[in-house]
């Protein structure tokens, strides 16, 4: 039983941590920022990863091999499609929602007789900001 609240502690600190950070963070960066809070090693950031992005509340950048914290999912709501604006310069990052991409990959899903278990879409550009550079 301690095993599993020092689990869920590491759960709440990481997730605060990125939640705080409201930047994508590498696993060695909230590390870094965790290790005060007794966080020493690495595999204790990781299974605290894979468990807050099996719960929705945390997803993976696959292009910055980052974590970010879900700014769309409401308690209990389930997985929904995330899409992410990512500036190649300034390196900000916006999730997005939009029900019309959910409805074409739910109609992706019946055409394919294929079963998404989840879905994150990467656009990479240049945010207002940096194009008017």
């Amino acid at each position: 039983m301690s095993g599993s609240i020092k689990q869920d502690s590491n759960e709440a600190l990481v997730l605060g941590a990125l939640r705080d950070h409201k930047a994508p963070l590498g696993a060695y960066e909230l590390l870094g920022r965790l290790k005060s809070s007794g966080i020493k090693a690495p595999p204790q950031i990781y299974r605290a990863l894979e468990r807050l992005v099996n719960q929705g509340l945390v997803h993976r950048l696959e292009s910055l091999n980052a974590f970010i914290a879900c700014n769309q999912r409401v308690a209990n709501s389930g997985n929904h499609t995330c899409t992410f604006t990512i500036c190649s310069d300034c390196k900000s990052v916006a999730e997005l929602s939009d029900r019309s991409m959910e409805r074409q990959l739910k109609r992706l899903e019946r055409t394919q007789n294929f079963n998404i278990s989840s879905a994150t879409i990467e656009l990479h550009g240049h945010c207002h900001s940096c194009k008017s550079v």
